[in-house]
């Protein structure tokens, strides 16, 4: 006589399936969420930068009054100042978005990038 095997039953079967599909969900949320995380880095640069091309603009297109490093908080945005001081960075950005996701290195020209985590 052969012998076979239990059947299983289709409602673990679609419990299995289910839970399959789930996991999948899960894994491509966490990809999903790990690029907004990634763009939200790059659109904050991008609004330092604009914020820095202000401030010069309403400082007569002058150099920074200085090399500004580790700029992070609103505080250190007040820093960061053109025109002899009369001008600051903070007046050029909204006061939410403090503390920033990453700290930014500014030069006299006005370049910005991330600091470096050395």
């Amino acid at each position: 006589m052969k012998e076979t095997a239990p059947a299983v039953k289709p409602s673990i079967l679609l419990a299995m399936e289910l839970v399959a599909v789930v996991f999948v969900l899960l894994v491509l949320a966490t990809g999903s969420f790990l690029n907004v995380a990634e763009s939200t880095k790059a659109t904050e640069k991008q609004a330092i930068e604009y914020a820095v091309v202000a401030l010069r603009s309403e400082a007569g297109g002058a150099e920074l009054d200085g090399d500004y490093h580790g700029v992070n908080t609103w505080t250190d945005a007040q820093m960061v100042r053109a025109g002899g001081g009369t001008y600051n960075l903070a007046e050029f950005m909204g006061r939410h978005g403090f503390p920033l996701k990453q700290s930014y290195d500014i030069s006299r020209d006005g370049m910005v990038s991330v600091t470096s985590e050395e």
